[in-house]
């Protein structure tokens, strides 16, 4: 059985122990706060910092002929739904809903209409300081921004050529070209769809509008040419439809490969010439 031997803490240190310890996490916590401004009672008055500069930066949105605007009024933040330990239990995050009130102004009859719209949810930094993320609690939460831009890849084992559309903000767009020569586009990486579709969107509503961007044109005589001459315009295609007159019915669309059986059609309609797609040497269009 041993005594108690009275035990002295010797201290060679130069430095005195501090008296006060200053509250480390408050830098993180005020630059939270300061993102966000929950604590403002008027929500329409916030500063234009944080969350709020976001949005300012975003809004107003006009519509593509300017009868309508969308302005941005306020955010409004919710409760979270679960405690910090509920989501480090449940594998969640800790988060708040985040609401926006949009406005959308008619210019034309001055209507407006007022709607809360659900934007997301918003992860919420805990009193230690930290983001709980799918039930891991972080400090620093990483994220991979993608410089924007236009970047071309090509994919050696595939044989596909790729183009993929960076903005600053909004969503990806994404261009492949197969080793059979058609072009598809994806936007935000769903579903496939061809590229065409896409430049019609953009207002050019025909095959004849969407030929003419990208191909040059030639006019070639049908009535009076020789047989050598048909000859030669086998296999090109139409850039606009070919139209009966006196019904009115298309009788070759735009893109449509000239073949025998056409040049017969055409002459039968007394057309006098066609307008045919100038393609690059040894280049061709597939439909």
């Amino acid at each position: 059985m041993y005594g108690q031997v009275e035990r002295k803490r010797v201290n060679f240190g130069k430095i005195t122990n501090l008296d006060y310890l200053p509250n480390l996490i408050q830098i993180q916590k005020r630059s939270f706060d300061w993102f966000l401004q929950a604590d403002v009672k008027d929500e329409t008055k916030r500063r234009h910092q944080g969350l709020e500069a976001v949005f300012r930066e975003t809004f107003p949105i006009e519509s593509p002929n300017n009868d309508m605007i969308m302005e941005y009024s306020h955010y409004i933040l919710g409760e979270p739904k679960r405690s910090p330990q509920e989501c480090k239990d449940t594998d969640a995050t800790f988060a708040m809903p985040l609401k926006a009130v949009i406005r959308l102004i008619i210019k034309e009859t001055g209507e407006i209409r007022e709607q809360t719209v659900y934007m997301g949810d918003l992860p919420v930094m805990t009193e230690q300081g930290t983001f709980i993320i799918n039930g891991a609690e972080r400090v620093v939460v990483s994220q991979l921004h993608r410089s924007p831009g236009i970047f071309f890849s090509y994919d050696m084992e595939r044989d596909v050529f790729s183009a993929r559309v960076i903005p600053y903000r909004g969503s990806w767009l994404e261009f492949e070209m197969d080793n059979k020569g058609i072009l598809i586009a994806k936007i935000d990486r769903k579903k496939k769809f061809p590229a065409t579709l896409l430049v019609k969107s953009l207002g050019h509503g025909t095959n004849e509008e969407v030929l003419r961007l990208f191909y040059s044109s030639k006019k070639e005589k049908i009535a009076g040419a020789t047989s050598k001459d048909l000859k030669k315009i086998l296999g090109r295609r139409t850039i606009n439809d070919i139209i009966n007159m006196e019904t009115g019915e298309v009788m070759l669309e735009a893109g449509s490969k000239i073949n025998e059986d056409n040049i017969s059609i055409l002459k039968e309609m007394k057309v006098k010439e066609v307008e045919l797609i100038e393609f690059p040497k040894g280049k061709t269009i597939r439909f």
